[in-house]
């Protein structure tokens, strides 16, 4: 393949399909990924780009698919995951305020704007503490690099949570 196809490759990169590939057709979006990680490692340096052009490098295609399923299999894995832990919060927070409505009754204004402030306050922290840090090593896999991801998740979860407790318990779900 010339140097003009890899470039089309990634100059003609749609995000639709990219992400519909990657939500509903594992296999056609490991080749997408495939045919854009080719590309990219022989696009992105220009001893490497150089070094294909004069037929000096060829790149390890079935190596790079290799890569492609494993990381596409642990993105999906994660995404629906997440897509699991957003469930259970809403439920069990939205659970709790209506429980907590029956017993007590509606919530005080004031106290569901506590409950969202302290909300979104938990939420920004993690997002910030995410943003900022710069240490990764191992892959992501030393324990410091690990319990960082759990504690940024279940801040994520714990705020998401007083949202969802906030509506619930404040809304007057007769009326």
């Amino acid at each position: 393949m010339t140097i003009e196809h890899h470039e089309g490759v990634l100059r003609h990169l749609s995000k639709t399909k990219a992400v519909f590939f990657f939500l509903f057709r594992k296999n056609a979006f490991i080749r997408l990924s495939t045919e854009h990680d080719t590309a990219q490692s022989i696009l992105g340096a220009e001893d490497m780009r150089r070094s294909y052009a004069e037929g000096k490098y060829t790149p390890n295609v079935e190596y790079t698919a290799e890569i492609a399923l494993q990381r596409t299999s642990e993105m999906r894995q994660s995404f629906r995951h997440a897509f699991m832990w957003v469930l259970c919060s809403t439920w069990l927070a939205s659970g709790i305020g209506l429980a907590l409505q029956w017993q007590i009754g509606i919530c005080a204004q004031w106290l569901s704007s506590v409950l969202q402030l302290v909300g979104v306050a938990v939420i920004l922290w993690a997002t910030i503490w995410e943003l900022g840090w710069g240490v990764r090593s191992l892959e992501g896999n030393s324990l410091p690099e690990r319990v960082h991801q759990w504690v940024f998740r279940l801040m994520y979860v714990v705020g998401s949570s007083l949202f969802f407790l906030a509506y619930a318990w404040g809304t007057n779900w007769s009326a």
